[in-house]
């Protein structure tokens, strides 16, 4: 089951195509009719438009949907095997150990700047 964040997305994206698809039918149908060069290539533009909308809408729908095939927005354990996990482990305090021995330098405080005596220009 989507959540609801999920759900809300899908159900936008269906309702945008809802209105999309309609008008690209409409305007497939006018451009079959006895036009104008001027309004045909018009028409001709706005229905290449409205298509690359109902496309991006269903590249849309798929890669939400493919979140929620993945739990979005929740981020699982992976789970593995138990001596997997107790290796993990190991290196996990193995790292921590070895990060123990180090500290970060600390931020400068101070500047000092030496200014060399002026020189005359050539």
């Amino acid at each position: 089951m989507p959540s609801p964040t999920v759900g809300a997305l899908l159900t936008e994206l269906d309702a945008a195509s809802t209105v999309v698809l309609p008008r690209i039918r409409g305007l497939e149908a006018l451009t079959n009719d006895n036009l104008s060069g001027d309004l045909l290539q018009l028409l001709n533009v706005e229905l290449a438009r409205l298509r690359r909308l109902e496309a991006l809408y269903g590249t849309a729908r798929n890669a939400v949907q493919d979140l929620a095939d993945e739990s979005f927005p929740d981020l699982p354990d992976t789970e593995i095997p138990p001596a997997i996990f107790a290796e993990l482990e190991r290196q996990e305090t193995a790292i921590m150990l070895a990060v123990e021995g180090f500290a970060p330098i600390p931020p400068a405080t101070t500047i000092a700047v030496e200014l060399g005596d002026p020189s005359p220009k050539e």
